[in-house]
């Protein structure tokens, strides 16, 4: 037909890994690389900002099963819970559907209820954006901020120090009303 469009029907250079993949990468580091996808994106064609709040929720849940060994679906079923509490975000440079954007998630404080995290996004050249977040174990029966358990500690501490391979992630981590 004359009037058809042209379209680039080339594949893909993307091999199976590199459409996404988390994992620990040492001490204190937890990389989650992804596709930004067509419905991340806004009319513009860039990421939709608060496409990247969803995107950084799951990093973080990523982070606590496969970085520290805890299912927080687990953890919301025994009543407690990780909410946000604070929020920092720099957008440095946009991001377009069909990027590859690594999240990088390292601890930078562990406090006695909270948890303080860093995550930057990037490509392979330069920093798209960087977050620091604040998250509070909570009782959600009460509303009320808990105690970080011992146990709940000591694997924060040994993804911060690099230390994992001491501590067995199969175990699963009771977090009970009567284990604060």
């Amino acid at each position: 037909m004359k009037n058809e469009p042209t379209i680039n029907i080339q594949s893909s250079n993307y091999s199976q890994e590199s459409l996404g993949y988390a994992r620990v990468e040492g001490p204190n580091r937890f990389v989650s690389r992804r596709l930004i996808r067509f419905g991340d994106c806004d009319p513009a064609g860039i990421v939709f900002y608060p496409k990247y709040i969803n995107i950084l929720h799951e990093v973080t849940e990523d982070w606590w099963l496969r970085g520290v060994g805890i299912d927080v679906n687990h953890m919301i079923r025994s009543g407690f819970g990780w909410p946000l509490v604070n929020l920092e975000t720099s957008f440095r440079k946009p991001s377009f559907s069909g990027d590859m954007v690594s999240f990088e998630l390292s601890i930078s404080k562990i406090g006695r209820t909270s948890l303080g995290t860093h995550i930057c996004c990037r490509d392979d050249k330069q920093i798209r954006l960087e977050a620091h977040l604040v998250q509070v174990l909570m009782d959600m029966g009460s509303h009320r901020p808990a105690i970080i358990p011992a146990s709940v500690r000591e694997r924060l501490e040994a993804f911060q120090g690099g230390c994992l391979e001491n501590i067995d992630l199969e175990l699963p981590i009771p977090i009970m009303r009567n284990a604060l």
